[in-house]
């Protein structure tokens, strides 16, 4: 579909479970500010595998969306692995992932890889792949 169309979105809260927004949308679009204090909107999401990087197609990558937990396509972001990524959800680039791991609570970017690969299959370009709590079958390579 065509981008240029411009589209009436709903407003929602995020806080709500589960979300409130109609099947193939989610409450996550943010108007004004990027801090968590800007509205949300309903937006169209598409959903993918995080472990196949061509899975959303070119310019977009397949990232973690928390509410309710699944992996949906975004814009292809420019941090690079282990970045701060904090409230800017999105913002790393394809094959990495913003997430917060046990002990720290500064999200950084982190490489997906496969908790159920043969040890000596994993893509982790170093430490060890670590399965994300909501996410079975999906982790990140975690120092």
């Amino acid at each position: 579909g065509s981008m240029d169309a411009a589209q009436c979105l709903g407003v929602c809260d995020a806080s709500v479970m589960p979300d409130p927004c109609a099947a193939g949308t989610a409450c996550a679009g943010v108007v004004g500010a990027l801090d968590g204090s800007g509205a949300r909107l309903c937006v169209p999401f598409t959903e993918c595998n995080l472990l196949e990087p061509g899975s959303c197609g070119m310019g977009q990558k397949c990232d973690l969306s928390s509410s309710p937990p699944r992996t949906q396509c975004f814009p292809d972001g420019t941090l690079e692995i282990s970045a701060p990524c904090g409230a800017m959800l999105g913002q790393c680039k394809a094959g990495l992932v913003c997430v917060a791991i046990a002990g720290s609570n500064q999200p950084t970017c982190l490489q997906v890889c496969d908790p159920a690969a043969a040890p000596m299959m994993t893509t982790c370009a170093s430490g060890t792949c670590r399965e994300l709590n909501e996410f079975p079958r999906r982790g990140v390579c975690t120092p």
